[in-house]
């Protein structure tokens, strides 16, 4: 199974911040963890943001974890690895935002999930849009904006866009 990792962030706006990120591993186990606000990201929050993924600032500061904990856990867990996230630009410039701050490099390879279902020779968009159907159907009333959940979606679409079983 590739690696596969999901960021949701304080908004979509250049100041955004990643407050949360979620991977999985070969084996296909899914970890995740809050991130706290580290304070050179500034103040930039977007309600509408918190709305959709439910994580309040006051959640990250009892919960979350230091930006360099979590690069350092990537790092330690993903090293070497093709890690592909389905958020694009968002995705990267969120990672590199809380790799910037812990002063660290990734040692994984940050991918476009859109690459991974090319390079498994899935192409054509009514199929890829059949497969993602069948992925919500699969992982059912999962919350979605919530990292792990996502990364469990993206799972289930690869799964199914490869012609797949259940995962």
């Amino acid at each position: 199974m590739p690696c596969l990792g999901d960021i949701e962030a304080s908004g979509l706006a250049p100041e955004s911040y990643p407050i949360e990120i979620a991977w999985s591993l070969p084996s296909g186990e899914i970890r995740s963890c809050l991130i706290q606000i580290h304070p050179s990201w500034g103040d930039y929050w977007d309600p509408v943001a918190e709305a959709m993924h439910h994580i309040s600032r006051e959640r990250l500061r009892a919960e979350g974890l230091p930006a360099a904990e979590v690069a350092e856990q990537l790092n330690r867990v993903l090293a070497g690895e093709k890690v592909y996230f389905d958020g694009g630009g968002y995705d990267q410039h969120w990672l590199g935002r809380l790799f910037q701050v812990a002063g660290m490099k990734p040692s994984f390879n940050f991918r476009d999930f859109d690459s991974l279902l090319a390079l498994a020779g899935v192409r054509n968009t009514s199929r890829q849009e059949a497969a993602a159907a069948r992925a919500y159907q699969d992982i059912g009333d999962l919350p979605r904006h919530r990292a792990a959940n996502d990364v469990k979606f993206l799972q289930r679409w690869y799964i199914r866009a490869r012609g797949g079983m259940r995962y």
